[in-house]
Order: structure tokens, then sequence, then C-alpha cells
């Protein structure tokens, strides 16, 4: 018989000014399941979007709210976990700008319920507009249907019927923050949300999770991914400047078995080898557009991954000698 899952806690962290939390936290009151508490966290938010974050919390008993001067996002989750009571056994995050389906929490919590070794489970996102309309159709459920997996030392298309691991996520992240419910005992094993890896620090935490057991995955939209150009966060600078120090500390991970350190480094060198691989397309294409300076910057960012993908392949080579027998 299928144990009935428990209460989940939802963690909803904010800053500054944000126009979009009252649909955010409306989506989740919607929900057609209706065993959760959620907790919002202030990180060094403004008065206006706090009084809306009040507002919900007076309304809703479900749903509370705490302030804290600004620490930035990991630390506002890592906030948001320690002010959920005992009885929540499942955790899901979900950002102040994106929304859930009505039906998502029951959607992840069966598949859940199906697996029982599995960590957490996750399903698809779709983008949508300022507005919350559609825009850029089907683009994010392609991407995050059209997963790639380490196997034997080669980069293979993972089936659809598989769950999401370790061997996935050690070439790229495929299950973007809101997506996703997980098991608050495999969280309270790997630990909090590193502030270093931030704006990845929701990957690094799907890996380190990853190292326990997959994540069931469901074909399935739960979650709809805002674009738009509200600043609503403050971010470290640079698009990419969490992710090289979580790739790094895949790589240097101690919590790495024989077999995971080995497919980390494998993943690296596919995940170097494929933007070597962007790069080269775009500097081509920006050249015949004669847009040569922006492909100038495409061949300098093709010859430092090059290099990056070069020192990977000899490091695994060297891996290799020292484990033969």
């Amino acid at each position: 018989m299928t144990r009935v899952l428990a209460t989940v806690g939802i963690v909803v962290p904010t800053h500054g000014h944000n126009p979009f939390l009252r649909d955010t936290l409306d989506s989740v009151v919607a929900q057609t399941f209706t065993d959760w508490v959620l907790v919002i966290v202030g990180d060094g938010v403004a008065d206006a979007t706090a009084a809306v974050a009040e507002g919900s919390a007076a309304r809703e008993p479900r749903i509370r709210f705490v302030r804290q001067e600004r620490q930035g996002v990991a630390m506002a989750r890592n906030r948001g976990l320690a002010e959920l009571g005992d009885r929540v056994e499942l955790v899901a995050f979900l950002d102040h700008d994106d929304r859930w389906l009505p039906g998502t929490l029951s959607v992840l919590l069966a598949a859940l319920a199906r697996a029982d070794g599995a960590v957490g489970a996750h399903g698809l996102g779709r983008f949508i507009d300022g507005a919350g309309e559609p825009i850029r159709r089907g683009e994010l459920e392609r991407h995050l249907r059209d997963r790639r997996g380490v196997e034997a030392g080669r980069q293979i298309a993972w089936p659809r019927g598989r769950p999401t691991s370790f061997a996935n996520l050690v070439i790229c992240t495929c299950i973007p923050v809101g997506t996703a419910v997980v098991r608050r005992a495999a969280l309270e094993r790997v630990g909090p949300f590193d502030p270093r890896a931030v704006p990845a620090d929701d990957y690094d935490m799907w890996l380190r999770l990853s190292r326990l057991g997959d994540f069931e995955r469901v074909d399935e939209v739960v979650m709809e991914y805002r674009q738009h150009p509200v600043p609503t966060w403050a971010r470290p600078r640079g698009p990419t400047i969490g992710l090289p120090y979580v790739r790094r500390k895949l790589l240097a991970s101690a919590e790495n078995t024989p077999a995971q350190a080995a497919m980390a480094r494998q993943g690296y060198r596919l995940c170097e080898r494929a933007i070597v691989e962007d790069a080269v397309t775009e500097t081509i294409r920006l050249a015949r557009a004669r847009r040569f300076r922006d492909g100038a910057r495409q061949l300098v960012r093709a010859i430092l991954h090059a290099g990056a993908y070069l020192r990977a392949a000899m490091s695994e080579v060297r891996s290799s000698r020292s484990e033969a027998p």
C-alpha cells in the first residue's frame, strides 16, 4: 500500500521591490493538494513587498512571513528551511516571481509516492512573460526533456522514462527551482544551501542530493518560469559567477564515491566540449554576419574552454592510470 505523503513545507524567498509575489503566493493557495505550510523569507525586502507578504499571511493561516537583513538568496532559503515546523517531511522551493499550476503538488507527490528510494521528484517548466502570458512556447519544455547523461564514459541521450540522476547533473542542471519536491531528511543529510554558489546554489543542492539517490521525473509542466526585465533580486556580478565554483566543488568533493568521482570528471569534460562546440558555432555565425567583435569574444570563449577540456581529458587519463591494477 502506498503511504499517504506528509505535509509539504514551501520556501519562497523574496527581496527588494517585487511586483509578482502576490501572483506566486496565489498559485500556492490554489493547489489541489492542501496539506502544506509556506514560509516567505523577506531578505532585505522593500516595505511594499513586505506588505503583500504580511497580507497573505494574515488571510491564510498556512503562510508565515519572516524578515532578515539582506544576506542573499541561498541564506534566505536556509532561513526558510529552519522556520518549517517539525511535521514537514517534504520540501519545495518556489522563486518569488514564478508560479505553480493548480495540480503541481498533487502531480509531484504522486510521483514521489511511487518511488520510495528517490530523494525527490521534479517536472517540467514553461516560460511566461511579466503579464503571465505564455512566451517562447515549447522551448523550455524541449530543453528539460532533452536530458543528457554519462554512461560508460560517454554522453548519451537519456530515456524519458528514467529518473534524473547524478549521471545527468554532472553535465548540467535540468531541475529548475520550482519544479521539484524533495525529502526533508535528504536535505538535512547534505546540509544547507551554499551562499558561495549563488546564482547556481540550487544546482549545487541538486548535485549534492543526487549523490544520495535519484529524482523521479514527471513528463508534465508543473511550473511557469517568468521572464521579465524587472530586477527583483540582487545577484552577484556575472551570469555564471557561481557555476565555475560549483563545478570545481563537484570535482574535488570528498563526498563522491570513486564511481561518482570518475563520472564527475567525465561530465566536466563533456560539458566543456559542448561549450567549445557552441562557441565555435557562434563564432562562425557572427563572422558571417560581420559582427567581428562579438565573434572574437566567442572565439576567446572557445579557446579558454578548449584548454579546460584538454586539462580535463588529461586528468581523466592520469586518474585511470592511477586506478589501474
